[in-house]
């Protein structure tokens, strides 16, 4: 059975399946005329799979602002020399499962097949179990590799489905990989995921619907540049080695962080998601669920892990739990009345990188 290409239905009035929820009636999706944007639904080719539906836009768009903040903040932090492998997993919108491989590319030859399975992998291991039924976006061709995501690890015979893959490219292997009974995971393709770098984010107009009005909002994400030098944007507390080591797993925290619903505490290690915890209604419950997951997980406190907060932090308790369990840098927007009190008591156990107050990256509150 081949690889059949349409286009996602997004002309004017055109119902999809059903709305948010199965007895919802029939939601409508209006394309607007004038949109130039190369990463708008519309221009997803489906290959496989029945027609999405509201879910399934929704988690699209989810996706590809994830997938382009990893890029713009890779971009605007180390440049245009690095060749990036970007796989996230996605569950409810929220990233479960992320990571990042890069080589220089002056000195190496295209990232292979290997490449791609252990960033697969990686992104795959950041949470197991709730990345079945999830949505997975990758910015590179999706090939043989792809059985890495439908096995489970140390259980023979046992596959993963997932209910979306988005792709540059997905070959007829990936297809067969990953392809569901009755159309149940649906496969889009889009080019331009390949070619992500700092104009990705999206930057245009947000509407929400409150009852019987409507909320606009013109959106401008903030992409940090993250070094252990302080400027006029940035400050930064502690052993700046630390900061400078930890520079890219800060950069894949923020891009989780801030496209995941607040509150929002992301741990990464070695380029890869270990907790995102989001969804909170405190600051401290994000911390505390993130520490609860992390010492679930992993039997203890762990070692080696950078820290964002898409929020600052109203006092010391929070970012003393994080320090506590294995966190050695923490990124996050200044904002408190006690931040300095904070940072003084905390800069000899932990690097803080503080961004500027408007830097706050809330999301997903409606």
């Amino acid at each position: 059975m081949g690889k059949v290409r349409t286009s996602i239905s997004m002309t004017l009035g055109e119902p999809l399946r059903y709305g948010e929820n199965p007895g919802n009636p029939a939601a409508v999706c209006v394309r607007l005329p004038e949109e130039k944007d190369l990463l708008s639904p519309h221009r997803f080719t489906r290959i496989e799979g029945k027609e999405p539906g509201y879910i399934n836009i929704t988690d699209l768009g989810r996706a590809v602002e994830t997938i382009a903040r990893i890029a713009a903040g890779y971009e605007k932090n180390f440049g245009i020399e690095r060749e990036l492998l970007i796989a996230v997993i996605l569950k409810h919108g929220n990233a479960c499962g992320a990571a990042v491989r890069s080589a220089i590319r002056q000195t190496s030859v295209d990232m292979c097949e290997k490449d791609k399975r252990a960033v697969l992998e990686a992104a795959v291991w950041g949470d197991p179990i709730a990345s079945f039924g999830g949505v997975v976006i990758v910015n590179f061709e999706l090939g043989a590799e792809a059985w890495v995501l439908r096995e489970e690890p140390g259980k023979s015979g046992n596959v993963r489905g997932y209910d979306l893959i988005i792709a540059p490219r997905l070959t007829d292997e990936a297809v067969v990989a990953l392809r569901r009974p009755r159309g149940g995971c649906i496969m889009l393709e889009n080019a331009a995921l390949a070619h992500l770098d700092q104009r990705s984010p999206w930057r245009g107009e947000h509407l929400v619907q409150v009852r019987g009005d409507y909320l606009v909002e013109r959106v401008d994400p903030y992409t940090p540049f993250i070094t252990a030098l302080p400027d006029e944007h940035l400050r930064t507390r502690g052993d700046p080695r630390v900061i400078d080591a930890h520079r890219e797993n800060l950069v894949l925290a923020w891009a989780i962080g801030s496209t995941s619903n607040s509150n929002s505490i992301a741990l990464v290690r070695n380029q890869t998601l270990v907790v995102n915890a989001c969804g909170q209604q405190s600051r401290v419950g994000a911390c505390e669920l993130a520490v609860d997951l992390l010492r679930r997980r992993f039997h203890g406190a762990e070692a080696g892990l950078a820290a964002y907060s898409d929020g600052f932090f109203p006092f010391r308790d929070a970012p003393n739990l994080l320090q506590q369990n294995g966190v050695e840098v923490i990124l996050y927007p200044r904002g408190s009345i006690h931040d300095d009190d904070i940072a003084r008591e905390l800069e000899n156990r932990v690097a803080l990188v503080m961004l500027p107050p408007h830097a706050r990256g809330f999301y997903g509150h409606s």
